[in-house]
């Protein structure tokens, strides 16, 4: 029963990073993107 637990937790922190890793990649071109303007505004300002 202990193990199973253990287990569980395993695959809640593993689905967890997985959701994190294809939201951040969903996100990322966008991110990418703003930071880019931010950017260029600090090296134009």
């Amino acid at each position: 029963m202990e193990c199973f637990c253990v287990n569980m937790q395993i695959v809640s922190l593993f689905v967890f990073f997985v959701s994190l890793f294809f939201f951040c990649r969903k996100s990322h071109r966008h991110y990418f993107n703003s930071n880019k303007e931010l950017w260029a505004g600090h090296r134009t300002g």
